[in-house]
């Protein structure tokens, strides 16, 4: 499986859970989300050590590194919103 098609599947079995969610319960949105970013960023980093049995290692790792660390602005971002919601409160 491709990089982006693992990807993709990701995100939508994380967007499908958190969806449900959504219209409820802000803060149980939100903590959907963070639960998700967090559980791509270690399936990615899982991924990576699939890099070295392709045939630009280095290329590979790169992506999958460029990918960690839009889903680590991700999950800083819905960290955000969450405390912002705490904050109201």
């Amino acid at each position: 499986m491709s990089l982006s098609h693992y990807l993709i599947k990701l995100a939508m079995q994380t967007h499908k859970e958190c969806e449900k969610i959504k219209k409820q319960d802000k803060v149980k949105y939100y903590q959907c989300r963070i639960k998700g970013s967090r559980e791509i960023i270690n399936k990615l980093k899982q991924f990576m050590s699939k890099c070295s049995g392709f045939k630009k290692p280095n290329k590979c790792k790169n992506e999958v590194l460029a990918h960690i660390q839009w889903w680590k602005i991700q999950l800083r971002s819905d960290q955000e919103f969450l405390q912002k919601i705490h904050n109201k409160k």
